[in-house]
């Protein structure tokens, strides 16, 4: 089970969420939000791009030209595209970055039809809580609805989840859930994680994973 860490607004956070075992942290590279990093961008644009944790830029609605530059200036594992952007747009970047195409979901979603349009032009999917704000509401939506769709590409969940959910994302199942996307609730500021919360949700997340060894 991957673990991403989103929002971050600090290069120390983002070392220290990889150094306790975080797969990915994500930057949200979106003027619009409360949790923008572009102003640290503008700040440690050197430091971030030099971070040796693989790191994922948040773009809602951004020009083609804006997700290569700052993919290339922060050396971006891989971008998500958190808006509206078209089947025609993750087609002209699939070729040059690692694409992880976000969906708003609600309760009369038809994932299927959402999603078909994508299957081959991105890499991942992240399946969010539909509201006002392109993410970061602090709300779930119900996991159910995705055991009826036919999708077969690896994807994220997020939405709303907190550090009391480890048992219910281990009882939830599908075959190509490749991992987990927190933010919010893990927030002492918007932007700013508490960390202590995000090392014991990583280790509860990780208890009972066939393969690893409890320590007693």
């Amino acid at each position: 089970m991957k673990l991403k860490v989103c929002g971050l607004t600090s290069t120390d956070q983002m070392q220290e969420a990889y150094e306790m075992g975080v797969d990915y942290v994500g930057l949200v590279l979106y003027p619009g939000s409360k949790r923008s990093a572009l102003p640290l961008v503008e700040r440690e644009r050197t430091r971030i791009r030099d971070l040796q944790v693989p790191k994922i830029g948040v773009f809602v609605n951004e020009t083609y030209d804006n997700v290569l530059r700052l993919t290339e200036e922060l050396d971006l594992t891989a971008v998500q595209l958190h808006g509206n952007e078209t089947p025609e747009f993750c087609h002209g970047l699939q070729e040059r970055v690692n694409i992880i195409k976000a969906f708003q979901i609600s309760a009369d979603t038809d994932i299927d039809t959402l999603v078909k349009p994508y299957q081959k032009l991105c890499n991942y999917y992240l399946f969010d809580t539909a509201s006002a704000g392109w993410g970061g509401s602090g709300t779930g939506f119900d996991w159910n609805i995705l055991e009826t769709a036919l999708v077969d590409k690896l994807f994220f969940l997020s939405g709303g989840i907190g550090p009391e959910d480890p048992n219910r994302i281990r009882e939830f199942y599908h075959p190509f859930h490749y991992g987990i996307d927190i933010n919010s609730r893990f927030e002492t500021a918007p932007g700013t994680k508490d960390m202590k919360l995000v090392q014991q949700f990583l280790s509860d997340l990780n208890a009972n994973e066939p393969g690893r060894v409890q320590e007693t």
